[in-house]
């Protein structure tokens, strides 16, 4: 890296393509911060004046979100240090025969309040019978969380995320799709790229700086699966991934 001279005399420093891309993804990710930190700083200065009365609608909805800007600053962070623990030593599973429509439920109970706030409805189609996946359950977790979110985020009022669980002989397909706008001029592969997803949103063409949806990659090719994004044939975007099959279908649900 060189130096270089300014007519003050002073020496500035110059930065590669690739420093100036991760400049770019720390600042867009710092600004993501943002706005879960100011819904929290609102209702911490209520409490602190005693002024908060959660009797009162707009208080209500401030805790409302002011927990879900808490899940979502957590969720954040989470997703870039497993990517980055990922980078230096390979992305750690536990895999174990898992019940998939249990922790298809989790995941769309644990989004709910996001999505009454943003006024989506989330519909879920799963099978009759318990679909059993070898995988690691915290893992899957992760992957619906953020594509379900993803989904939420990009979806206009009164549109609707679904999830369906498509079982199979060998595998098993998780479909998400939306009623938002789809892709448009992005191509769906570069959803799954760190610095690619940065150049679309320094260019307002997408909201996301790609943690969530690289690690999404990462987690499904660990567990043997296959992750791809597209626009829906009906409108919206559509992400599916398959896991493998163990065990058998059973009929008691954990």
């Amino acid at each position: 890296m060189g130096m270089k001279s300014t007519s003050s005399g002073a020496k500035t420093t110059d930065i590669t393509a690739g420093e100036k891309q991760a400049l770019q993804f720390v600042s867009m990710f710092v600004h993501d911060l943002e706005g879960p930190l100011v819904s929290m700083k609102t209702l911490l200065r209520l409490l602190e004046r005693q002024k908060f009365d959660q009797k009162k609608p707009a208080h209500e909805a401030l805790l409302t979100s002011a927990n879900i800007a808490i899940n979502r600053a957590e969720a954040l962070i989470y997703d870039l240090l497993t990517v980055a623990r990922a980078g230096e030593s390979g992305l750690a599973t536990d895999p174990e025969d898992c019940n998939l429509n249990r922790i298809v439920i989790d995941s769309c109970l644990m989004a709910e309040p996001s999505a009454q706030e943003n006024r989506v409805d989330i519909i879920m189609k799963l099978p009759e019978k318990d679909t059993i996946v070898r995988a690691d359950k915290l893992l899957v977790g992760r992957v619906l969380d953020n594509l379900i979110f993803n989904g939420i985020r990009h979806t206009p009022s009164n549109g609707n995320v679904t999830i369906e669980v498509r079982p199979g002989k060998t595998e098993v397909e998780i479909a998400v799709s939306d009623t938002g706008p789809g892709f448009k001029n992005m191509d769906p592969e570069d959803l799954f790229t760190i610095f690619k997803q940065t150049d679309y949103r320094v260019r307002g063409l997408h909201r996301g700086v790609g943690v969530g949806l690289y690690l999404c990659r990462l987690a499904v090719d660990k567990m043997d699966g296959n992750i791809q994004a597209e626009n829906s044939p009906d409108g919206g975007a559509l992400f599916r991934f398959t896991l493998p099959v163990r065990g058998k279908h059973h009929e008691d649900r954990s």
